[in-house]
């Protein structure tokens, strides 16, 4: 489902939750975390997590820039 944004531009809406889904389904999965056991799942995890966190900070940047006061 895609919805226009303040600029007039359309995002999709779960894109950092699907990106975050999929790179926890990449390390567990397609690089075999399973076979770590416990290990495995919370090294994914926190694959997972700190893709997250990346997301949302690069999102609250962006929109701390729309704010600013221009400086040049």
């Amino acid at each position: 489902m895609f919805v226009p944004n303040l600029n007039g531009n359309f995002t999709l809406i779960g894109m950092r939750v699907s990106i975050v889904v999929f790179t926890f389904f990449k390390m567990y999965v397609l690089k075999a975390g399973f076979l770590d056991g416990v290990a495995g799942l919370i090294a994914c995890g926190f694959s997972a997590f700190h893709t997250f966190t990346k997301y949302d900070r690069l999102r609250t940047l962006s929109e701390s820039w729309k704010t600013a006061p221009n400086l040049l």
